[in-house]
């Protein structure tokens, strides 16, 4: 046999073993979806897909070996496994797709090879006994690889995770809710960390942002209340992070009114100091303005996620250098 079709053995009940000759490669789409008495798989090493929901739903299952070949692990295909419990990675395993391993409760520990370049979306959500990730293990060989969003939310018994030197984002949510998490080291590969990827872990204490980040969403420790942030001094990551957070200062405190200079004008287009914060940011006014007139301000808009501040330009300064003009 070298192929078998889609729902070949959906809810086949009484089906406990499976073993596959050599020259399939692939389990297609819910071919053992709800086999609820389904306990062991063995598969052939010319496996190289296990496509949607292959075996979702089978919760029974507590071994099935994933041979030296195998690429791609698709949407759902293991979701619900709760009795799975030790699953070990092919070094040849790609990407790793949204809900893959869902709620599988019994599995301790994750250790993703090298060449992942996809950690999906919830594909390893609601896998409460895990306590330990690794994500690439030789960086020379590693390819770049993304974290999407909650892909570790709710795994309440998460307390370490390793990345290696190629992970460029963290995703939404991604371990939010890992309650036991208290040891992440985050590479400075990492470039972009999404919106409340780590909220709600308690047990973070200390966190360390890569020089090199580019991009950092809201609320990403919301509820974290142990956590500290160390930052590279003079490093992009500081740059960054003051004016994140001073973005967030003028959405807390939407009724600022203040002062600014004029520091650059293209047409309409003003560039302005404030000095009470030394940014600089941009606005609007089709007025009579010059380089070094004082104008006030009052807040518009901020958006700490682009890092966009916008500021109504209100009137000009009678002691102006310009204001007779």
């Amino acid at each position: 046999m070298v192929e078998i079709g889609r729902y070949t053995f959906h809810y086949a009940t009484s089906l406990h073993r499976v073993t596959f000759g050599e020259g399939i490669t692939k389990i297609p789409y819910a071919a053992f979806n709800n086999c609820q008495s389904l306990t062991e798989v063995i598969l052939p090493s010319t496996i190289t897909s296990v496509d949607d929901f292959a075996f979702g739903g089978c919760y029974t299952l507590i071994s099935i070996n994933l041979p030296e070949g195998l690429k791609f692990i698709g949407v759902s295909a293991f979701s619900g496994c709760s009795s799975l419990s030790d699953v070990t990675f092919p070094e040849s395993l790609m990407h790793v797709y949204t809900n893959a391993f869902f709620e599988c409760k019994n599995i301790t520990e994750v250790t993703l090879p090298d060449n992942v370049s996809i950690v999906g979306e919830n594909s390893f959500a609601g896998c409460e006994a895990l306590k330990k990730v690794s994500i690439g293990i030789n960086e020379g060989n590693a390819s770049d690889c993304k974290i999407q969003g909650s892909a570790f939310l709710e795994c309440k018994s998460l307390e370490t995770v390793v990345m290696n030197a190629k992970v460029t984002y963290i995703g939404m949510h991604a371990f939010q809710e890992c309650k036991a998490l208290s040891d992440i080291s985050i590479p400075e590969s990492v470039n972009s960390i999404d919106s409340y990827a780590f909220s709600s872990c308690d047990s973070l204490s200390e966190v360390t942002l890569p020089d090199n980040i580019s991009k950092l969403g809201h609320n990403i420790f919301y509820d974290s209340l142990n956590v500290t942030l160390k930052i590279k001094k003079g490093g992009l990551a500081e740059k960054y992070a003051n004016e994140y957070f001073l973005l967030h200062y003028f959405k807390r405190h939407p009724e600022w009114q203040g002062r600014g200079t004029v520091v650059d004008k293209q047409g309409e287009r003003l560039t302005i100091l404030i000095p009470e914060f030394a940014y600089c940011c941009k606005s609007r006014f089709n007025g009579n303005l010059h380089r070094g007139d004082e104008v006030d301000l009052v807040y518009n808009e901020a958006d700490p996620v682009e890092l966009k501040l916008h500021l109504q330009v209100k009137k000009l300064q009678e002691n102006s250098p310009n204001s007779g003009l």
